[in-house]
Parts: structure tokens; C-alpha cells; sequence
């Protein structure tokens, strides 16, 4: 069920084009039931969210960064079927860097707006968040807050399924994506897709002004194909990722924790992530190495002894999309709640193997099995590590453009 959209004018009070806090957010300034969305369901909606004197004045902004040609393109490296690296370029999409470290010089002198909101304005913000919930462990210091301005044009722009934690951003705990395209409509497509695991797909219309936030590490999504006059138009799209000291640990009553969701999605939602690559990029050479690429990783999970059952089982539950999938699906409540509460990968792998014996009836736990699970998640995770996580990174930060981050300053 869709979240209520705040329509407060929302973000933060220092920053004099921009308004006041999201009422709806902060338990202290209303009753902050966009708050409790978030915990309760991982993602939640605000419109209105900066107001809309403020949202046109950085859309004037971002429009002016387009025409002095100060926007990146997206430009990659990926090995294709032979094995040589090649550079591509995303068609439909460029990109600038706002946070601090990354900014450039020229970027900052003709947007002061979208600077200050990628500077200062960001950390207060991580800084207020974090004050809402403090279990987040929100960090605002220099490097933990990253924002980006992302334009989109044309029908191969689109992001293809992903999570925003990932090996180059393992510490990301909060996304925030604001829409500033200022003719979007409904007619025009390009909706935000959530998947959150196991449950029925979720389509957000990406309205002018419009936030959605979402928990990094546990929301799979993507942008659906823009159609008719969204083809000509400009989607304009600001990101900003929060660091935190709490991405991957479990959830009070959580079944499925962050760690087992994304190391078993890719093959879980196989077709859907090849749908949305196929939909990111024109036929040719680029399009095929990925999609290649993410059969292959899909292929390996799916053979795996010790995963595939337990997939088969997820993705039919996908696949006929009736009801949440319980523990007794899988064969038994120890293997799955070990996983959600592994504040590791390895202690994650497992917790899933731990009890599984054939047809996924549980056994009994001795030093023994404990050992030899132990072994087998280390083979197990040895070959992710080297082969299939090497892989699936290779194809987010290819799709997604998404480069080595900052360092930290201390």
C-alpha cells in the first residue's frame, strides 16, 4: 500500500529558499507517520517536498548546468563475450557530482543552490534524520553524505534493478531521490519501481517535487521506460545517500534480512533484472554484454547445491505473487532467521545452510554441522566473492555509472 505524500513544505529551515522540515517527517514537528513508514515498510513518500517556489528555482539550475554543457556524460568499461574491456556510452543520460570532494569549481559558481544543498545542507540533514531515529546511526562528516544531479532524456535512460548498497557503497543506509522534472506527468512514464523482496512490485509516478525515501540496503528498484512526451522532455533527478553504522543489521520481526535478499535476487528476480538491463540500453554490443553477464551470475546461483531449492521455492513465490512467504516455505526457522540476523555475509551464508538437509528438513545442530556449514559457506563465498560479486558489481557500477566513492576526511 502506498504511503500518504506529505504536503508540507518540507527540508530544512537554514537553507532560506527551501522552507521549513517535512512535518509529516520529524515526530517533533508532526506526527510523524512518513517516519514510521520507513521503519515499518522501508520506503516512504513526500510530495511537495521542498515547495514549489524552491523545487523551480533548482530546476532553473539544473537547466542552466544542461546549457553551459556541465553535465558528465555516463560513460563505462565492461568485458564483453571475448573478454576484451570496452568503453560504452549510455545514451540518454549524464550526470554531475554536487557533495563536497566532488564538486567542481565551475558547477558550483552556476548553481549556488544545488551546491548548497549538496554541501552543507546534506550533512544537516543526515544530521536531522538521524535525530529522528538514532538506531540508524546516520553519519553527516565529510564523505558519508554523497548527492547527484541526474538527467535523463529519450527512451535508454532507464536505471536497471539494483540496490543502492552495494561493494563500492557498503556503508549507504538512507537514499533519498527527489524528482525535479518540472512537465512530468503521468503520461509521461519513467515511474520508480520498488520490489521490496517477495511482495508485489510498487510503481511511483515521479511528479515535480515529489521524494521518495527508501533504506539502502534493503530496497531492490528501478525506472521504468518513459513513452510518449516524457521522450522529449528532461527527468530531472537528485540523489542523495546517507551513510550509516547500522546497513545490514536486522530488523525487529524481519524474515529476510539485506544480506540473504541481495545475494539471492539477482536469481530470484532474474527475468525482471534482464527486462529492466534490456530496457536501459539500445540493441547492440553494451546491451548484449550485460545481459549475458547477468544470466550468467543468475545461472551460478541457480546451480549452486546448497542455494538453489531455497531460490526455486522464492521464485515461485514471486511468480505467483499471492501472499509474503513464510519460514516454514523454506523448510524451517532456523536457517532463516541465522541469515537475518548474520551481521556478515559469511555468518549469513551459514545461517542458511545451517539446518538444511535434503528436501530442506531441518537437522539436528552439533559441533560437526556447524563445522562443516562453516566450510562450505567459506567455499561457497570465496567463489561470490571472486566470481559472481565481481561480476554483479561490474554490471551495477557499469549500468548505474556509479565510480569509486571519496575518501573519508577525517
Amino acid at each position: 500500500m502506498m504511503g500518504s505524500p506529505c504536503q508540507d513544505p518540507c527540508f530544512l529551515a537554514p537553507f532560506p529558499a527551501i522552507g521549513s522540515q517535512a512535518q509529516g517527517f520529524f515526530p517533533e514537528r508532526g506526527d510523524g507517520r512518513h517516519s514510521e513508514e520507513l521503519l515499518a515498510q522501508g520506503w516512504t513518500i513526500m510530495d511537495n517536498f521542498f515547495g514549489k517556489s524552491a523545487a523551480e528555482e533548482l530546476f532553473a539550475e539544473a537547466e542552466s548546468l544542461h546549457k553551459r554543457n556541465l553535465l558528465g556524460p555516463h560513460t563505462f568499461e565492461f568485458a564483453t563475450q571475448d573478454g576484451v574491456r570496452r568503453s560504452y556510452h549510455h545514451d540518454g543520460r549524464s550526470f554531475v557530482d554536487l557533495d563536497e570532494g566532488r564538486i567542481r569549481k565551475e558547477v558550483q559558481k552556476a548553481s549556488p543552490l544545488l551546491a548548497e544543498l549538496g554541501g552543507r545542507q546534506a550533512y544537516l540533514l543526515a544530521e536531522k534524520w538521524s535525530a529522528v531515529n538514532p538506531s540508524w546511526a546516520l553519519t553527516a562528516e565529510a564523505g558519508t553524505v554523497q548527492v547527484k544531479l541526474q538527467l535523463t532524456i529519450g527512451e535508454s535512460g532507464c536505471a536497471p534493478c539494483h540496490y543502492d548498497t552495494s561493494d563500492t557503497a557498503p556503508s549507504r543506509q538512507l537514499t533519498m531521490l527527489v524528482y525535479l522534472g518540472k512537465d512530468w506527468d503521468s503520461a509521461c512514464g519513467g515511474e520508480l519501481q520498488l520490489l521490496p523482496f517477495l511482495q508485489e512490485p510498487i510503481s511511483i509516478e515521479t511528479r515535480f517535487d515529489r521524494a521518495v525515501i527508501f533504506l539502502s540496503d534493503r530496497l531492490l528498484h528501478r525506472t521504468l521506460p518513459t513513452r510518449g512526451e516524457g521522450l522529449q522532455r528532461h527527468r530531472w533527478l537528485l540523489t542523495v545517500w546517507i551513510d550509516g553504522l547500522q546497513v545490514d543489521r536486522p530488523q525487529p520481526g524481519e524474515q529476510w534480512g539485506p544480506l540473504l535478499q541481495r545475494l539471492v535476487a539477482p536469481a530470484v528476480y532474474h527475468e525482471v533484472y534482464a527486462e529492466a538491463l534490456a530496457d536501459s540500453f539500445p540493441e547492440g554490443e553494451a546491451r548484449q554484454a550485460l545481459l549475458v553477464a547477468q544470466a550468467e551470475e543468475a545461472r551460478e546461483l541457480l546451480e549452486d547445491a546448497e542455494l538453489s531449492e531455497m531460490i526455486g521455492n522464492l521464485r515461485e513465490v514471486v511468480a505467483e505473487n499471492t501472499r509474503p512467504l513464510t519460514i516454514e516455505d523454506i523448510g524451517g526457522t532456523e536457517s532463516v532467521c541465522i541469515a537475518c540476523e548474520a551481521p556478515s555475509r559469511t555468518t549469513a551464508t551459514r545461517g542458511m545452510m545451517r539446518g538444511r538437509g535434503r528436501g530442506g528438513d531441518l537437522q539436528e545442530d552439533d559441533d560437526d554441522d556447524d563445522q562443516e556449514a562453516a566450510r562450505k559457506a567459506g567455499q561457497m563465498l570465496e567463489a561470490a566473492s571472486a566470481a559472481e560479486d565481481e561480476r554483479a558489481e561490474e554490471i551495477t557500477l557499469a549500468v548505474l555509472g556509479q565510480g569509486a566513492r571519496p575518501p573519508r576526511r577525517s
